[in-house]
């Protein structure tokens, strides 16, 4: 991991499913339903999130589903700080195991 200093820590990761991608945001939908995060923005394919409070402990999420059924998320942190990469990794982490139950 490295992480330069005045930059925001953030996590990515992408799974195939092989799902339409109707079927992919539905399921993100469903799986978000879960958590205590507020849906900023929904588009055709794609679901901006957020964690916590803006500009103080919270993370914007960001999940794409792709026409090639693949299902992209990333965490980013709102402030700088070095200690919130583990946070970013678990916000993907966790959304991707909810979401292999809703597309299983």
């Amino acid at each position: 991991m490295f992480i330069r200093p005045g930059i925001a820590p953030a996590y990515i990761e992408s799974m195939a499913v092989g799902r339409p991608v109707d079927e992919l945001q539905n399921a993100s939908l469903k799986a978000l339903a879960l958590f205590s995060w507020t849906i900023v923005q929904e588009i055709d394919g794609g679901i901006h999130a957020q964690t916590g409070i803006p500009q103080v402990t919270g993370q914007e999420v960001y999940i794409c589903c792709l026409s090639d059924g693949t299902v992209t998320v990333s965490s980013r942190s709102t402030r700088v700080g070095f200690w919130d990469w583990n946070v970013n990794k678990a916000n993907v982490k966790q959304f991707m195991n909810e979401l292999r139950k809703h597309v299983a």
